[in-house]
């Protein structure tokens, strides 16, 4: 174990105004992270910046020779470990030190006090290429979430208002084959396409769910809030539970595998559908259930009332400045425009419900990727695990 101050210097970065910067040059790095382009450069290498005002001990990395401004230090330190320090500081609780009562800073001196373990240097760089291939394959994978989101933003708008045709191909757009479309109130749509009301498209009533759904029951009939509804996915694990006698009196609004939920209160509009997990759950005032008919596929309900022409006609809706609500009454009405053809409606429903798999599979490759890269972390600086062996083997 040895001081901070040992192996590296803190250096004050230089103002630059915000009118000096531009989109051209070396990068410029604030305490948030870079902020703009500079010709010129403080520093003539890569390495790492630090949070000195505002957000205290954010760290960061640049690959190209750069400009810190006055809010930030930057580290000037042996070239070999360079990596190995951006991910100790990375690492260590820095925001911590900050003992300012107004704007918060970094007193570098608080720093250099730090006590870190310290292997030998091949060991140092060991640890610091296992942490940037780790984090190179997070990058690599949040990218290609990215560009799943960007595919599945065309393929909703293209598959709501083209559709499929008999080859299940895209039908062409309206610009040029006008004789496959007709106008409607929603504008144009394929021949083969209906407009009508929310309504029309469920086998039960559109109903919200329990009033009050007294204390939480252990082990009895979870019940869907709006707050539940802030992810991707509904998670059964972080659920309240109302009591069975309380469920049997909304047995209405009951919901089984395949419905969707919708919020009709606070993010109005937002639907995720019901897995398996939550069948027999309930729900409470701020939600309510959609249950598909036999005429509807589900999977295509759920993307219809996702695109943005069917959240432009809830939020038209929405009621409420403190609190955003939609009434039931005002939802059942809401139009949706879809094929005829249930094969149609199941095909954009598997197409869209593909992607958006794919999303989700990413992301919890992704979760799985950053929890791994804390653990090693915690593991690899502490020195409870060593890398010994791998130095022993190149």
């Amino acid at each position: 174990m040895i001081k901070l101050g040992s192996l590296l210097s803190l250096e004050y970065g230089c103002a630059l105004p915000a009118e000096a910067r531009s989109d051209f040059g070396f990068p410029v790095f604030g305490s948030n992270g870079e902020v703009g382009r500079h010709h010129a450069y403080i520093v003539p290498e890569s390495g790492v910046v630090v949070g000195r005002k505002g957000s205290v001990g954010k760290i960061a990395w640049s690959e190209e020779a750069f400009w810190a401004i006055d809010t930030t230090y930057w580290v000037k330190c042996s070239s070999e470990d360079k990596r190995w320090l951006y991910w100790i500081l990375s690492w260590l609780p820095l925001h911590r030190l900050d003992t300012s009562t107004g704007v918060p800073g970094l007193n570098r001196n608080d720093v250099y006090e730090l006590s870190i373990f310290a292997p030998e240097l091949g060991e140092r760089q060991k640890i610091a290429q296992i942490l940037d291939i780790l984090d190179t394959v997070i990058r690599e994978t949040e990218a290609i979430i990215a560009k799943l989101k960007a595919v599945k933003q065309g393929l909703l708008h293209d598959l709501l208002t083209r559709g499929i045709d008999a080859n299940g191909e895209l039908r062409p757009p309206q610009s040029e084959a006008p004789h496959l479309y007709k106008r409607s109130l929603l504008g144009w749509i394929p021949k083969d396409w209906k407009v009508n009301s929310l309504e029309s498209y469920v086998d039960s009533d559109i109903t919200y769910g329990i009033v009050q759904a007294g204390p939480h029951v252990p082990g009895g009939i979870p019940y869907i809030r709006t707050g539940d509804m802030s992810g991707e996915e509904l998670e059964r694990e972080t659920m309240l539970c109302t009591s069975t006698r309380i469920a049997a009196s909304y047995k209405r609004s009951e919901v089984s595998f395949g419905d969707i939920v919708i919020a009709i209160g606070a993010t109005v509009g937002k639907v995720l559908p019901i897995p398996l997990e939550l069948d027999g759950a309930n729900l409470t005032q701020g939600t309510a259930k959609i249950s598909p008919n036999s005429a509807t596929d589900k999977d295509f309900l759920l993307w219809a009332i996702r695109h943005q022409r069917a959240q432009n006609s809830i939020q038209l809706e929405v009621k409420g400045t403190t609190f955003a609500e939609i009434t039931l009454a005002a939802l059942r009405k809401i139009p949706l425009a879809a094929p005829i053809d249930l094969i149609e409606q199941t095909a954009i429903g598997q197409k869209l419900e593909s992607i958006d798999y794919q999303i989700r599979t990413e992301r919890a490759s992704l979760m799985k990727l950053q929890s791994q890269k804390t653990g090693l972390m915690n593991d690899l600086l502490t020195g409870r695990v060593r890398v010994t062996p791998l130095l022993e083997l190149s």
